[in-house]
C-alpha cells in the first residue's frame, strides 16, 4: 500500500470513522464472497 494510500485512510479515519469501517468493511466482505463464488464455480 503506497504512503498517499495509508495516509488517506488515517484522514477518513479521523474525520469519520464510522463511515471508514463501514467502507472498509464492505469492501472486504464483497472480495471474500466473490473469491468464494470464483472457488464454488471452479469446483463445479
Amino acid at each position: 500500500m503506497s504512503e498517499h494510500n495509508w495516509s488517506a485512510y488515517e484522514e477518513a479515519l479521523k474525520a469519520n470513522p464510522v463511515l471508514a469501517k463501514m467502507m472498509i468493511s464492505g469492501v472486504v466482505y464483497s472480495l471474500g464472497d466473490w473469491i468464494a463464488q470464483l472457488i464454488r464455480e471452479m469446483m463445479d
